[in-house]
């Protein structure tokens, strides 16, 4: 039986949908990575729909694409810094300091640990 050898090399795409939440950092999390939502579409708790196929992640708003990514391997991390209004850009999103100071209000076990 004839094949075309695009086809062979590359079996069929099943791609995967799913309906996500957009977090407080603009971020959404699909297949265990993280990839950055527009602010001026999605505001955070806003459930776009997200299509991962084998190359691209692509982010829909009512039938509409509004956003395409590279896929990332799992535990990985895209973000566009064009998704952030201009006032936030270039600036952390994430808290660089720890809540409690490391070792601070810990006290010893009153008796051993097994």
């Amino acid at each position: 039986m004839y094949a075309p050898a695009a086809v062979r090399r590359h079996p069929y795409d099943v791609p995967l949908w799913r309906d996500i939440t957009v977090h407080p950092d603009h971020h959404i999390s699909v297949q265990y990575t993280l990839y950055s939502a527009p602010s001026t579409t999605y505001l955070p708790g806003t459930k776009p729909e997200a299509r991962c196929d084998r190359d691209v992640l692509t982010l829909y708003r009512g039938g509409a694409l509004v956003k395409v990514h590279p896929r990332q391997p799992k535990g990985g991390r895209s973000t566009d810094p064009d998704n952030y209004q201009p006032e936030r850009r270039g600036t952390r999103h994430a808290c660089t300091q720890p809540a409690h100071p490391p070792g601070g209000g810990v006290r010893p076990a009153s008796r051993p640990v097994r």
